[in-house]
């Protein structure tokens, strides 16, 4: 391969994952929707099975619509914070069962999160 060919492989492709980049990370409202959705069910569904009082369940619940209200409102979608969000979940539900500290330690986490994001709007 000659050097010049290389050199247009590699702007091509950088300029493809930063279209790529553009897009995953300044979704449509349609395509956010249908993505926070997704995951807001198949987390529901993981609470649903774990063992809990009824009350921290739905608070819990409460929290993360709120944090997924905002998100939908947001313009674009911050990866690094919604991947935090999510290792918070998986390692509350680890072991199917929700205590109440937990679900007040996860309450306290999205407040601080969904305060930031008011912050960046600003």
């Amino acid at each position: 391969m000659k050097s010049s060919c290389f050199v247009k492989a590699l702007i091509f492709t950088t300029i493809l994952l930063a279209i790529i980049f553009y897009f995953l990370t300044n979704l449509p409202k349609p395509a956010k929707e249908m993505i926070v959705d997704f995951g807001f069910k198949k987390f529901q569904e993981r609470l649903v099975a774990a063992n809990a009082d009824p009350e921290d369940k739905e608070e819990v619940v409460q929290a993360l619509r709120e944090y997924t209200d905002t998100l939908l409102t947001t313009n674009t979608f911050d990866l690094n914070e919604i991947g935090r969000v999510s290792d918070t979940l998986k390692s509350m539900l680890n072991d199917n069962v929700l205590t109440t500290e937990e679900s007040q330690k996860f309450i306290k986490y999205i407040e601080e999160v969904i305060a930031n994001e008011g912050r960046k709007k600003n």
